[in-house]
């Protein structure tokens, strides 16, 4: 796996949408209780599904797709962002396991931000995180996420949960 220094992160492109696809699949299978979804579900999905989500993630105002490449086409980490009823929400942040460590996860999370900040100004960012997923949730405490005490139960695995975080955006000054 590569290095910090050799992998980007960069917003995805809507020709990135069938490494986009194998990224989540592997991400379903390695970390199945860190999703809203299901490997099942997801593998059942129309190849049109995947092209529009990268489409949208590329170019749209209220939502937004970020990778991590280690090498042009192999994708190894993702992170999106959604707008529902004008709140922004984090959504399917994942590394690959062989490039846990270094940061990506991070970075990624960091450039999402900084877009959300210029897309979504002065609004809080939700997301929803299991709590047994204790890197990624250390991660979002370290980034300023704060939990709301909101939990709600992980619709495809009970008695999973999932606890809501959020970040108030920054005061100028």
């Amino acid at each position: 796996m590569a290095t910090r220094d050799t992998i980007r992160i960069r917003r995805i492109r809507p020709e990135d949408w069938d490494a986009l696809r194998i990224l989540r699949l592997a991400a379903l299978e390695t970390d199945p209780l860190a999703f809203g979804s299901n490997l099942r579900r997801e593998q059942e999905s129309d190849p049109q599904k995947w092209k529009n989500w990268a489409t949208r993630g590329s170019t749209g105002a209220r939502e937004a797709i970020y990778v991590a490449e280690n090498e042009p086409g192999q994708l190894v980490g993702m992170i999106g962002s959604f707008t529902e009823d004008g709140q922004p929400h984090v959504w399917g942040m994942w590394v690959h396991p062989k490039g846990r460590g270094k940061g990506t996860g991070g970075r990624m999370l960091d450039q999402l931000m900084s877009w959300l900040a210029s897309a979504a100004p002065a609004r809080t960012v939700l997301l929803e995180v299991n709590p047994s997923q204790e890197a990624a949730s250390a991660l979002y405490v370290g980034r300023g996420f704060v939990r709301t005490g909101r939990t709600r139960p992980l619709g495809h695995s009970p008695p999973a949960i999932v606890e809501e975080m959020a970040r108030k955006p920054a005061v100028p000054g």
